[in-house]
């Protein structure tokens, strides 16, 4: 019986970001999916002014009835883009009542050390409490930051707090250090951090977070360990990353250009 992965983040109608490239990257791998848009834009978020939103909240509460109805299981989740408190909510009490296996959860929330435009605070503790429901979350620093309610830059230390506030594996994302942008991983019940790095390219590059926790979720669903998932994860995104470095900054509002890295996993799969 195929049991897809249900993949819940934002779906843009313009730009290769979120949903568009989850979906991609899970053909590219060949496993399968099952989407649930947490809302409907016209355009991502940045670049483009504000985007015309489609609330999906009651779309998803009736999908879920329908699923349910259907008897369709599914292989885990992997979590995006929510926005609001109430679909946080929402889908935490969803995962509680299916018990879910893996539980992925990319927390996106802020960067740059601020909550995104139009966000309530009061996202941030109704995001811990559905990340205590996680197997693995993958904030970038800000992110981490908020959750935690630490402002150290002590990586070791930040995913120590976080491991034991939430009970799960945590992998930081998107640290920038030098010419190279880290992602680090505590090892399980050690003091030891697994790194993953790539190369640093100077500028904005749109969905990169997206990507990464879908290639993680991949590669982690294929069989490979948590380390070994993060680490093809970055290679695989650092190919993305490479080739959408050669547009303008008005091009990239577009998302990340992604032909050579399905390429490269489609080689790998």
């Amino acid at each position: 019986m195929i049991k897809p992965t249900l993949v819940i983040q934002d779906l843009s109608a313009v730009s290769q970001i979120s949903l568009t490239v989850a979906i991609a990257i899970f053909q590219a791998l060949d496993l399968p999916i099952a989407v649930a848009p947490s809302t409907l834009l016209s355009t991502q978020t940045e670049g483009f002014g504000k985007p015309v939103s489609l609330d999906t909240t009651d779309w998803l509460e009736k999908s879920f009835r329908h699923w349910q109805k259907s008897q369709i299981t599914f292989n885990g989740i992997l979590v995006g883009y929510l926005g609001t408190v109430g679909r946080i909510n929402q889908l935490s009490a969803w995962i509680r009542a299916n018990q879910l296996k893996p539980v992925i959860i990319d927390p996106v929330m802020g960067d740059a050390g601020a909550l995104y435009p139009g966000l309530d605070p009061a996202i941030v503790s109704a995001m811990q409490k559905l990340c205590q429901q996680a197997d693995i979350i993958t904030p970038n620093l800000t992110e981490l930051h908020f959750l935690t309610g630490e402002n150290t830059q002590d990586v070791t230390k930040l995913l120590k707090v976080a491991s034991k506030m939430f009970g799960c594996r945590v992998i930081l994302t998107g640290v920038k250090k030098g010419q190279y942008v880290n992602s680090y991983l505590l090892g399980a019940g050690k003091d030891n951090l697994t790194v993953a790095s790539s190369s640093y390219y100077p500028g904005h590059f749109f969905g990169t977070g997206d990507a990464f926790s879908a290639l993680l979720t991949g590669w982690y669903l294929k069989g490979f360990s948590l380390p070994m998932a993060m680490q093809r994860a970055t290679k695989d995104l650092q190919i993305a990353v490479r080739q959408t470095a050669t547009l303008s900054s008005k091009e990239r509002k577009f998302g990340l250009k992604t032909a050579a890295m399905l390429q490269q996993i489609l080689a790998e799969g």
